[in-house]
This record gives structure tokens, sequence and C-alpha cells, in this order.
């Protein structure tokens, strides 16, 4: 489920799509110049990362719903709130 959850948010960001367009896509055309293998290994490895990350994401946030839902998690946002009043 995690890795569902990282797919769907990976496809409807436009963050990936500007990337591409403005550095990855001069990345690969560099690198096919070079050797197929950076090609395909730039490519593995951008998608690993990217994919990875936000299903590590997904899996912490899973994982801390119990504290979230806590009574502390409340105070220690309100100790922040309190805070920022003051030091801004």
């Amino acid at each position: 489920m995690p890795l569902k959850k990282g797919v769907i948010v990976n496809f409807s960001n436009p963050h990936p799509y500007v990337f591409w367009l403005s550095i990855g896509g001069p990345i690969i055309f560099k690198s096919l110049s070079i050797h197929i293998l950076a090609t395909v290994l730039f490519i593995a490895g951008f998608y690993l990362l990217l994919v990875g990350s936000k299903v590590i994401v997904a899996l912490i946030v899973e994982k801390s719903k119990f504290f979230i839902n806590s009574k502390y998690y409340f105070s220690i946002v309100q100790f922040l709130g309190i805070a920022r009043l003051f030091l801004d």
C-alpha cells in the first residue's frame, strides 16, 4: 500500500515534469553521447530515489499516527505556536 501511495503522489506532482523539461532532459541528451549505461543509471537512480523517498515518507506517516493523535503532539504544536508569536 505505501508503494501505491508513493506512485500516486509522484504522478500528481508537477515537480518531476518541470525537472525533466529543464534539467533532466539536457542531462539525458548529454549522457547519451557518453554511454547508454550512464543514461540508464541516471534514470533508474532518479526514479529509485524519487519514488523511494515518497514511500519512506508514507511509511513514517503511517507509523506515526499514534503520536500525531496524542496529547503530547497537541501540546508541542501549541507551544510552538505560542513561541512563534513571541519570536516573530
